[in-house]
């Protein structure tokens, strides 16, 4: 019986933003503000050094409060929904 070697090749995954690793559109004040009014534990600093991404806010919001990531992402996205669209440059 001839034994074959089989051979895989993986394929780069293509480099895309997602949206969960984009900033927040909205004010980045606002978005501080209300984030410090419901989570009186987050420091600006903290929250500025996160750059509005949702991705890194929610993993802070999973360190300081023990909430889940994927459930804090949801309470971004449905506060970002509220808030009025901003371009960030």
């Amino acid at each position: 019986m001839k034994r074959f070697r089989q051979t895989i090749y993986f394929m780069p995954e293509p480099q895309v933003l997602r949206t969960h690793e984009a900033p927040m559109q909205s004010d980045p004040s606002t978005i501080k503000a209300l984030l410090m009014q419901q989570w009186s534990g987050l420091t600006e600093e903290e929250i500025e050094a996160t750059e509005y991404k949702k991705s890194e806010l929610a993993m802070l919001l999973e360190d300081r409060y023990s909430i889940h990531h994927q459930l804090a992402e949801n309470y971004l996205n449905n506060l970002e929904r509220t808030l009025p669209h901003h371009a960030m440059h």
